[in-house]
């Protein structure tokens, strides 16, 4: 399954998502993930605004989309139970900060800062996601797709090296459905072979590699 920016956009959004989610659970379904509706273009205006020198405006001016983020944690997530999205969402605001700042210095590639950046939006709405399934009894896991999808170098327009890819896939994804797990992941990003993030765009999805691998085991 997978599901866009407006599905999973808001409250309302996620409930649905729910829905469709837990009424196909029988079918081991794999859930793949774009970022919170608005969250990349955001992402990819704040990276524009540090590189032009604006910091304090690029770190600011993502806070509105973190608050949705913790609007729909909120939601689902009972405020006395454990809170793993919370702490992920706090490692990530310090991680982009500082990526951001990198941006600002140019103290790294900035294709490679680039995608790094804009990877947290999907990072964050498939943890969220997971999370919110859990709460409404999905037997849901978190996947990294940067420890399933291998690929070449190129920041932005990267390749996924196929054998290894769907390896891993088998490896990891189709033992976790066969268990009634329902994984989760983000659907634009993974490991290269000598850089340990990118974005990826326009190429084959991971809930494509997924259903590959899974039908090649049965």
């Amino acid at each position: 399954m997978k599901f866009g920016g407006t599905s999973v956009g808001d409250v309302a959004a996620f409930e649905r998502v729910v829905h469709v989610v837990s009424s196909q659970t029988e079918r081991r379904p794999v859930v793949v993930v774009s970022a919170m509706t608005k969250v990349t273009d955001a992402l990819l205006a704040a990276f524009d605004l540090a590189k032009g020198g604006d910091l304090a405006g690029a770190v600011a001016s993502l806070e509105p989309h973190w608050e949705r983020h913790v609007e729909v944690a909120g939601h689902f997530i009972a405020a006395d139970g454990p809170n793993l999205f919370g702490t992920e969402l706090d490692l990530a605001r310090g991680e982009i900060s500082d990526l951001l700042l990198r941006t600002s210095r140019r103290s790294l590639p900035l294709s490679m800062l680039k995608d790094a950046i804009v990877s947290y939006g999907e990072q964050l709405s498939s943890r969220l996601l997971a999370e919110v399934l859990r709460s409404r009894g999905v037997n849901s896991r978190h996947f990294d797709s940067r420890r399933l999808v291998v690929t070449d170098d190129e920041f932005g327009s990267a390749t996924p090296i196929m054998d290894e890819t769907e390896e891993l896939v088998r490896l990891e994804i189709v033992p976790a459905t066969a268990a009634g797990e329902v994984p989760v992941m983000r659907g634009s990003a993974g490991r290269r072979e000598r850089f340990p993030c990118f974005h990826m765009r326009k190429r084959p999805s991971l809930l494509t590699l997924a259903q590959r691998s899974c039908t090649r085991r049965r």
